[in-house]
């Protein structure tokens, strides 16, 4: 089996650290180490039946610890609509794929903060993600940015979204990527969300 090249490069710096033993350092370095140390020697490599499951952003992956199946949305009208400024996602979804995921002290009714990620690795702070009314759960806050930065419009484009916690830092984050119909210009899609935003 090819190994992952995350895992190789963690056990190559596994065997550095544990080369190091009589080199001394303080205590802060030294419990540093030890925690490096421990984490790729329990690394395991990413199976590659899971692999097909991961979102396809390299600059991403070696963040993924628990993650979700992919939930693919065509986007609407309210989805794209500045004024609205959300991503609705079905409840039977979310509740199936993302839910599971969550610790006792994430609240989904008061919303929790995740970062999102692009399809470029590209970091949307702070997007906050929470179930809307009975029937939606909708990411908001900086998805309105997010909608504009990819000039997002209704019924021709769609979006797939995991959710995953970070493996390091055991935050909530997602990762967004758009599916854009390419028959449309981006002059096209400047006019069409002008038109729908004013």
């Amino acid at each position: 089996m090819e190994l992952d090249k995350d895992y190789k490069q963690d056990c190559e710096a596994a065997l550095i650290l544990c080369s190091l033993t009589y080199v001394e350092v303080d205590q802060k370095t030294a419990e540093d180490m030890e925690k490096q140390r421990y984490e790729a020697i329990h690394a395991t490599p990413v199976d590659h039946q899971l692999r097909r499951w991961l979102p396809p952003v390299p600059s991403v992956t070696h963040r993924i610890g628990e993650c979700s199946r992919v939930i693919s949305k065509q986007l609407e009208g309210s989805d794209v609509k500045n004024s609205q400024a959300r991503l609705a996602l079905k409840k039977e979804y979310v509740e199936k794929e993302f839910k599971p995921m969550l610790n006792s002290n994430e609240s989904m009714s008061d919303g929790i903060d995740v970062i999102v990620y692009d399809s470029h690795g590209n970091r949307y702070e702070n997007m906050r993600f929470k179930l809307w009314g009975i029937k939606m759960y909708v990411f908001t806050r900086q998805w309105k940015q997010f909608s504009e930065d990819y000039k997002l419009i209704s019924k021709k484009d769609s979006v797939k979204v995991w959710m995953f916690r970070d493996k390091y830092t055991r935050k909530m984050c997602s990762v967004i990527i758009p599916i854009l119909d390419h028959t449309v210009s981006i002059a096209e899609r400047i006019n069409i969300r002008s038109a729908l935003n004013k």
